[in-house]
C-alpha cells in the first residue's frame, strides 16, 4: 500500500446470505470479493469464513476455538464490527 494514495472501501448487502465488498484506491475500484454471510435476529451479518482453529490436541487436553465476526448499522449510519 502506498502512503499517497488513499483507501477505501465500499459494503454492499446483496441478499441475507451474501455481501459484496469493493475495495477502492483513489476512486477506482481494484478488487471485488463476495463473501457468505448469515443475518441473525439480533440484525448482525455474521461472515461464514473459516473460524475453526484447534488448541493443543484435541478431544485429550484441547478445544476448539470459535471466533465469529459479526457487523451492523449503527443508527446514525456507522458500521459496528
Amino acid at each position: 500500500m502506498d502512503s499517497l494514495k488513499t483507501y477505501t472501501f465500499n459494503l454492499k448487502v446483496i441478499s441475507p446470505k451474501k455481501i459484496k465488498i469493493d475495495y477502492i484506491e483513489n476512486g477506482k475500484i481494484f478488487k471485488e470479493r463476495i463473501l457468505k454471510t448469515k443475518l441473525k435476529k439480533d440484525g448482525y451479518l455474521y461472515l461464514k469464513n473459516k473460524n475453526v482453529q484447534f488448541l493443543l490436541v484435541p478431544y485429550i487436553a484441547g478445544a476448539l476455538d470459535v471466533k465469529k465476526t459479526r457487523f451492523t448499522k449503527s443508527k446514525n449510519g456507522n458500521l459496528i464490527f
